[in-house]
């Protein structure tokens, strides 16, 4: 599939390129798995000099030292060289490889191979400053990579000249992604973007196997539920298997249970226990976002969890608390249950979606967007409460197709609801997913959004 976007990164990649034909440039590039981490390395290393090393953690530490052996020796080491230890691998990349760009990808899991090898790295980039060379560690382990790079007590803290967090594509950007795949209906776009997010390797799928005119249930059968689905196993490759808690907190959280006490409740244990695994999996592992209510204060102890992935919110949603009837090869009890609460999911998605189009939209209009989330208390929610330098707005999102009739009932539901944020709202608006006669429904001073504005106002963020 054709690479797509990522300028900003080339641009940046490149110019420290040109810095490494002076000297000594070290990078580490970090992201979860299925961000397109290695894709984007490969596309810069294109017509430069380059070696590329995949740490399997799979493999015998004696076993990868030779593969990376048979490697250089291919790329032009001396076959009378011999590498003894990982030592001599690293001397080896700073004295016959100058010029050259090196990437070692899911560097993390030297953490269990090898570990002494972030010393090695520690003292040849101290005595190697001044040598051309391109080093860039690739690591699908977020906790472990910013452990590795920003912990003072490690080897290596301090030796790269830039940490960079490759993050997924924006719904906006992700549409490229899915036209290049074949998908170009904006409504499927969104159902499948609730399901996959801005994550490069999903949308490839649908390419490689040839699904782009399939329906939903269809894709997700092929990709996830299938004796042979290729991300059958996601959340445990994502979370990993041995961690227990941490798959149990992310399977209440995906159902619905946001709040602490109802977590620890669903698990049984006791709230104190969670704040750690909480903590990790929202700081260490960026899996979690921990939401407060728009306009409360840093001190407010009020707050939800929710999933950051969507790809994982599918997955612990119907996947993993389903794994006893796909261990059985019960792949139609699995596909009912989906299409039972898919539609959940994507409403859930199409709030995110609605977000970042209504943070498009007020940066055309100059109104810089100071806050933005959503707002609760008590059994009172509002989707999204935006606040921007000229006012402050509330907003319904539904994934639904509405009269005018349901419209406006909805608008002075929110009407009274907004009275009780404590802040004056000026301006009311709902985003769904069609709208009935939303002319007239704007005419009374709500903001009204549908797929036909997202599809035009998208026209107008290219041209």
């Amino acid at each position: 599939m054709k690479f797509v976007d990522r300028e900003e990164e080339l641009r940046l990649l490149n110019r420290y390129h040109e810095l490494s034909r002076n000297k000594l440039i070290v990078l580490a590039l970090y992201g979860l798995r299925r961000v397109g981490k290695t894709r984007l390395v490969r596309e810069f290393c294109r017509e430069k000099s380059y070696i590329y090393f995949f740490i399997n953690p799979d493999k015998s530490p004696k076993s990868l030292l030779r593969e990376f052996e048979d490697e250089l020796k291919a790329s032009g080491l001396p076959n009378y060289v011999k590498l003894n230890d990982w030592r001599d691998f690293v001397r080896v990349l700073f004295d016959n490889f100058q010029q050259h760009v090196i990437i070692l990808d899911e560097f993390q899991n030297f953490a269990k191979l090898s570990p002494e090898i972030f010393g090695y790295f520690q003292s040849e980039i101290d005595r190697n400053e001044e040598k051309p060379l391109m080093i860039i560690f690739v690591g699908s382990s977020i906790g472990m990579m910013k452990d590795i790079f920003s912990n003072r007590n490690r080897p290596l803290y301090g030796r790269v000249k830039n940490l960079l967090h490759l993050k997924p594509f924006s719904f906006i950007n992700s549409i490229e992604l899915a036209n290049e795949a074949g998908v170009s209906e904006l409504r499927k776009i969104i159902e499948l973007y609730t399901i996959f997010g801005g994550f490069p390797r999903y949308w490839e799928a649908i390419k490689e196997l040839d699904l782009s005119n399939r329906n939903i249930i269809d894709i997700v059968h092929e990709l996830f539920v299938s004796k042979y689905a290729p991300f059958i196993r996601e959340g445990f490759y994502l979370v990993g298997e041995e961690r227990k808690t941490y798959l149990a907190i992310l399977e209440a959280i995906s159902i619905g249970l946001r709040k602490l006490t109802d977590i620890a409740s669903y698990l049984s244990i006791p709230e104190t226990q969670l704040s750690g695994p909480l903590s990790e999996l929202v700081h260490r592992y960026e899996i979690l976002i921990r939401e407060k209510p728009v306009f409360s204060s840093r001190r407010s102890k009020i707050s939800m969890y929710r999933i950051s992935i969507p790809v994982l919110r599918f997955w612990f949603r119907f996947i993993y608390r389903n794994w006893s009837m796909i261990e059985l090869g019960e792949e139609s009890v699995v596909l009912s249950r989906i299409k039972n609460g898919l539609n959940g999911i994507i409403a859930e998605g199409f709030e995110d979606i609605a977000r970042e189009i209504l943070i498009s939209f007020f940066r055309e209009r100059k109104e810089s967007v100071k806050e933005i989330g959503r707002w609760w208390r008590k059994r009172v929610e509002i989707d999204i409460v935006a606040s921007t330098i000229k006012r402050n707005y509330a907003f319904e999102v539904k994934w639904s197709n509405l009269s005018k009739k349901e419209t406006i009932g909805i608008l002075y539901e929110l009407k009274e609801k907004a009275k009780l944020v404590g802040k004056n709202i000026d301006k009311l608006g709902i985003i769904a997913r069609k709208i009935e006669n939303k002319e007239e429904v704007r005419e009374l001073g709500f903001i009204a959004l549908d797929l036909e504005d997202i599809k035009n106002h998208r026209k107008e963020i290219r041209s």
